[in-house]
Formats: structure tokens, sequence, C-alpha cells
């Protein structure tokens, strides 16, 4: 049997106009030997598994295809948490089933992991349109942003606030990595690679930043990234991220190291503001809310105001020192002033 050195997961879903194409720059790659494809339809209502299926049929190169299929719509990641279980390959890329891989990609990435010993390898990204026309500013690695191209602990603290691209696409990751260690994406449908990247980050030892373009990000009308938020579904969508992170840290015994306290105290923060800021609850739903978050999880008044890492933050967590109603008042006048001030127009006097 032949050795997998690479695989690359695709969720598909509604992806019939793109997909040919993703395809067509994965079999353009430099290196093709050792490389298997496993594509996942996750109930969609187009016509991408029948594309794909005709697709892998006369393709004739040395790239392996699996074509797989869910029972329904479970979401992008409890799909590519189901790739991970189905690879045989040493190395993983995730690549969404509408974005374009540099020809190099796979072969460059490849190269840089096995060189140094990564067990993550980043990448440069540029965004495109519908058309394939680059559009808004690329993302790559400087000199000016990292102190070096390869980031090395052995404690693995590469927190949150440490990272620049929390998204499973533009790298390539040890599958041992993500096995060993539990690793798995959140079952929400929705922000489930930030949740995922986090736990990638807590432990995290080896990570190398390489300074090239080598992912293509398609930013398409329709596609789920740019849906309409609906404020209700964000918040339930986030809070199963949320737990699904904390529930992760528990089991890893990771929540007192002060590094990731931090960070789970800013979002919960992020989430009692993004609640408050609604128009779409109403002033119980949103007390009924904070309070669920204020006292999730539980920590003492100490350890909160304490765990502030500047001033800014210091304030955002004042309503944890006040009894929940005192503090929910706070916070909702704090939301309805920086409301106001993003709905100030702005006037310029000639």
């Amino acid at each position: 049997m032949a050795v997998t050195d690479v695989s690359i997961i695709i969720p598909l879903y509604n992806a019939e106009r793109y997909v040919a194409l993703t395809l067509d720059s994965i079999c353009c790659q430099t290196k093709s030997d050792g490389v298997e494809v496993i594509l996942i339809d996750d109930g969609s209502t187009d016509r991408s598994y029948s594309i794909v299926s005709q697709y892998i049929r006369r393709y004739g190169g040395n790239i392996r295809f699996r074509l797989l299929k869910n029972d329904g719509n479970v979401g992008p990641g409890v799909t590519r948490n189901r790739g991970v279980d189905c690879a045989s390959g040493k190395y993983l890329m995730f690549v969404d089933a509408d974005d374009i891989l540099h020809p190099t990609a796979v072969e460059r990435m490849f190269c840089v992991a096995e060189e140094h010993g990564a067990e993550v390898v980043c990448c440069g990204y540029r965004c495109v349109d519908g058309c394939g026309n680059a559009i808004g500013e690329s993302k790559s690695w400087s000199n000016e942003q990292l102190t070096a191209k390869f980031y090395h602990s052995e404690s693995g603290l590469l927190t949150v606030a440490k990272f620049v691209f929390g998204v499973p696409w533009c790298k390539l990751l040890l599958r041992s990595f993500m096995v060993d260690n539990g690793i798995l994406f959140s079952p929400a449908y929705r922000e489930e690679d930030f949740c995922w990247w986090s736990e990638c980050g807590c432990l995290l030892k080896r990570l190398y930043f390489l300074d090239e373009y080598c992912y293509f990000y398609r930013v398409a009308d329709g596609s789920l990234t740019h849906k309409c938020n609906e404020d209700r579904y964000m918040l339930e969508q986030r809070i199963v991220n949320f737990r699904h992170l904390y529930d992760f840290l528990c089991v890893k015994g990771l929540l007192e190291q002060k590094e990731i306290h931090i960070d789970l105290q800013l979002l919960t923060t992020f989430l009692i503001k993004f609640c408050l800021s609604s128009r779409q609850f109403n002033i119980k739903e949103k007390y009924e809310r904070y309070k669920n978050f204020r006292h999730w999880p539980s920590r003492s008044v100490k350890e909160r105001m304490f765990a502030c890492v500047s001033f800014k933050d210091y304030i955002n967590n004042l309503h944890f020192l006040l009894p929940d109603v005192c503090g929910f008042l706070l916070m909702l006048f704090i939301s309805q002033i920086r409301q106001k001030k993003r709905a100030k127009p702005f006037i310029c006097e000639l």
C-alpha cells in the first residue's frame, strides 16, 4: 500500500459553482504522489455530489480520491472530524470547497514540515472574488509581525490572544498532533474554527510560518461565512463553541494556566457584550443570559479582576464586583453608549 503523506479534507456543501475549480487546483499540484483527497458531502441540495463524482471518474492521475456522504446536514465541524477519522496521511490539510491552492502549496508546506519537524505549518493567503480576481488585503507573515519564522515552546502556551489566523485552511497539520491530543472541531455550524484553533494553540509547541501565498480564499456571495447574521442564532452557536472549548480545557487540566484563564475571561466578556447590544432580545432575556454568562464558568471575583492584563479589561470586568442586577445595569449602560458611538454620523466640515 502506498504511503500517504498528506490528506486533504474538503467539506462539501452546495458548492456546485466552484468545486470543480477547487479540484483542478489540487490536481495541478507539483506533489501528487502520497496525496489523498477526502470529500464529504454534508447534505448538499444542489449538484455538488454529482459534479464531484463525475470529476473523480474522469481523473487519471496519482492523487487518490474518496467521496463520502453524511446522513443529513451536520455542519462543517463534525464533517471535518469525520474526515480526520478517515484520513491516512501523516499530515492534514483542510480546504474549503470553493477555494484554490497554489500549484506548489502541498509540496512547499510538506517539505517545510518535514525539514523543521513542525506540528503545524501556516502559509499566507489572498482573498479572491467569485471570478478569481484578487480583492482586499492579502495576509502573509512578515518580519515585522514575527521575531522568527519558527515558533518553538516546551510548554505549548501559544494562547488565543497570540494567534493571527484562527482558521483551518492555509495550514498543514501533523495528524498525530490532533488525534493524540483529542483535538476536535466544535459541533457548532458557525465559528467552529476559532474554537478548534484555540484547542490547538493551548498545546502547540512547534509552529512554522511560511511567508508565501499558497492559498486563495474565495469571498463569494451566499457562502456560509457571509450569510446575514441573526443574533439569536449566532449567540447559540457561540455558546456551543465556548462550552466545547471549556470542556476541552477541563479535560486537559489547562484552566489554571494564567494565559488561558485570561483568554476565557475575554471570551466571557465578548458574549456578554454581544448579547446586551442585540436588539433581538428583550430586557428579561438579556438579564437571564447575562446571569448565565456571569456565573459560568464559575470563578471568584478576585480571579476575574486580577486576570485583567490592561486597564480596558479591568473596566470591562468591573460588573463582577456588583450584585447581578447592578452588574447587568452597568453593562447595559456601557453597551448603549457603544451603540450610540457607532451610530453617530460622520460630519465633514469644510
